[in-house]
Parts: structure tokens; C-alpha cells; sequence
């Protein structure tokens, strides 16, 4: 059965382990892998072309999530210390914890869903209305809040972050190489030399701290307020 698992999820070594509620391996739905009910599956590949679901309770540790790949994670479900060129999407309930985002992956958190823990060293990291992104860490990529998105302890050390209208950020550090662009609200924020921060019109940024050598601009209709 462990082979069939491998085929599908293009797989050198795939390690399934029975939960203690005597619930059942891994199995297949519709084409794709579903992980449910307290299961855990351990170092699996999803590669181009391939599904995995991840939710009640169900846990996906160490895996690559491959170029064309896609995983949902909701209700309960974790996903951790993945390697993400594909596409993840975390819902209602779902986790992403720690990891890495890479270049031509794209990672989103909304409604419910939550990301901790996660390094970006490309790709697109998105939060929607309801997503929450904490201890983030960005030495490339995008990484955009749109409206009800929240982050924090944001560490940019390259890499762009976005706070729209309608979005909030607190305890966001921009060192070197870093920028954050405002146009909703952030706090707490640390621009630190070669960082760079732009608030835009209706943007607000409070609590903020520039050292030398950092950038801050701030265009007509913008706010800012240092600590």
C-alpha cells in the first residue's frame, strides 16, 4: 500500500503512522491524497500536478511541496517544516508552521488559517480577510496583506511587504535590503540602515523607529508617528 502512496506523491521514502485512535493510513479521494483524522504523514512529495489535503486533525511533517503542486489545510489540519515551490492554501482552522517559501511558490492565509514560522526566500505569501502570518522571516519575495489580512513580528531582510487599505501589521523589523510599503496600518515598526519604508496616501505607521542609513518616505495623505 506504501507503494501506491510513493507513486502518487512522486516520493523517494514515504513514512505513514497509524494514529493511536486506530483511524487508518493515508488514503486516495478523488485523485487525490487526503490526511485526516488524527493521521500523520511524514517526508512526502507533492509533486506538479498532484493534490493533498490536510485537515481534522490531520498532520503532514517534513514534505516537498513541488512546482505545480497544490495542498489545502483546513479544519485542524498541520502542515510543517515544508519545502514550498508550489501552491499551499490554509483555511478555517488550518496551520502552516515554519518552513520555507521558495522562489515560484505561493503560500495563502485566510479566513481562519494561520501561518507561523515561515522563511521566504521567494515566492508569494498572501493573507487574506481573516488570514493571520506570524514570525515571518523574508529575505525574498512578496509578501502582501490585502484587506483583513494581519501579520506580525515580521522580520524583512529582503524581499518586499505589503500593507493594503483594510490590512495591519505590528512588530515588523526592515533591515537591510528589506521594504515595507504602507497603505493600511503598521506598528511597532524598525527600519534599520539600507532598510526602506514607503506610507503611502491613507496609510498609517505608528510607533516607528529609523536608524541611519534607513529610508522613510512619506507621500501627501500619509501618517506617520515615530516612538
Amino acid at each position: 500500500m506504501n507503494n501506491m502512496f510513493t507513486a502518487m506523491l512522486g516520493a523517494a521514502t514515504v513514512k505513514v503512522e497509524v494514529p493511536v485512535d486506530g483511524s487508518t493510513g493515508v488514503w486516495l479521494k478523488q485523485g487525490a491524497t487526503v490526511i485526516s483524522s488524527g493521521m500523520k504523514m511524514t517526508g512526502a512529495t507533492v509533486g506538479s500536478g498532484q493534490i493533498q489535503y490536510v485537515y481534522n486533525r490531520g498532520v503532514a511533517v517534513v514534505g516537498t511541496v513541488s512546482s505545480g503542486g497544490t495542498v489545502y489545510i483546513s479544519s485542524g489540519g498541520i502542515v510543517s517544516a515544508a519545502n514550498m515551490g508550489g501552491t499551499v492554501y490554509t483555511s478555517a482552522g488550518g496551520k502552516t508552521i515554519g518552513g520555507v517559501l521558495a522562489p515560484g511558490g505561493n503560500l495563502y492565509s485566510y479566513l481562519n488559517g494561520e501561518v507561523y514560522g515561515v522563511n521566504m526566500t521567494g515566492g508569494v505569501l498572501r493573507v487574506f480577510i481573516g488570514g493571520t502570518v506570524s514570525s515571518a522571516t523574508c529575505s525574498g519575495g512578496n509578501f502582501v496583506l490585502f484587506p483583513g489580512g494581519y501579520a506580525e513580528n515580521a522580520y524583512m531582510c529582503g524581499g518586499y511587504l505589503y500593507v493594503s487599505s483594510g490590512a495591519s501589521a505590528r512588530s515588523v523589523i526592515v533591515d537591510s535590503s528589506g521594504w515595507l510599503y504602507v497603505w493600511g496600518i503598521a506598528s511597532g515598526i524598525t527600519v534599520s540602515s539600507g532598510g526602506s519604508m514607503r506610507v503611502s496616501s491613507g496609510g498609517t505607521a505608528l510607533a516607528v523607529t529609523s536608524n541611519a542609513g534607513a529610508v522613510v518616505s512619506v507621500y501627501a495623505g500619509g501618517y506617520i508617528e515615530y516612538a
